[in-house]
């Protein structure tokens, strides 16, 4: 989970919501211009990638409102799976099976396809239990940025792991509704908890 503050905003992100785009949004900033970020790469020349930035840049005011961005747990199988099932770890590994595995574990950490905390579910985080946390689908960054600091970041290139001839971007897979169904029985309270602290969409 990363913490910038951006604009007396606490943002907030999870692994496979955006965390990528979100922690160089908050360092389009004067203060990391010697990092040199780029939305056309995830380098950063202080702390080598984007996300070692967000790790050690990790800044909050706890007098300042908090925004957390996040997919439901469905969205960040089907994403980690497209990106990584190219890998050695979860090649053997077609989508069922894969979400057969991860709902088996509860989204723990498997040494075999190395998802440490990239699927853990966003209700098993430590928020902090006096925090007011606004939630926000992560469809709605553009939107919220627009709105809220008068940005308009929809041209903005989003950079995920580049195709590959073992993992063309073509090979896309796409969960069914009955694999839909498991995630979101098995994990359940995830999806009662985001669905109930849901606070913000567009005007």
């Amino acid at each position: 989970m990363y913490i910038l503050n951006y604009k007396n905003k606490n943002i907030m992100s999870f692994p496979k919501c955006g965390c990528t785009q979100i922690i160089k949004l908050c360092t389009n900033t004067s203060i990391f211009i010697g990092h040199n970020h780029d939305f056309n790469h995830n380098n950063c020349s202080i702390h080598s990638n984007i996300h070692q930035c967000g790790t050690r840049s990790k800044k909050e005011n706890k007098a300042h409102e908090y925004i957390a961005f996040f997919r439901f747990m469905h969205e960040r199988i089907e994403s980690f799976y497209n990106a990584n099932y190219h890998l050695s770890r979860i090649s053997d590994y077609d989508l069922n099976s894969f979400v057969n595995d991860v709902c088996s574990k509860k989204g723990e950490f498997d040494p075999d396809y190395g998802a440490r905390g990239h699927l853990k579910p966003i209700v098993n985080y430590d928020l902090g239990h006096n925090k007011k946390i606004t939630f926000i689908h992560l469809k709605y960054l553009n939107d919220y940025w627009r709105q809220i600091f008068n940005e308009d970041t929809s041209s903005l290139k989003i950079i995920n792991k580049s195709p590959t001839p073992q993992r063309p971007q073509t090979s896309r897979k796409f969960l069914s509704a009955s694999q839909i169904d498991l995630i979101k029985k098995t994990f359940e309270k995830d999806y009662y908890f985001l669905n109930k602290n849901i606070s913000w969409i567009p005007k």
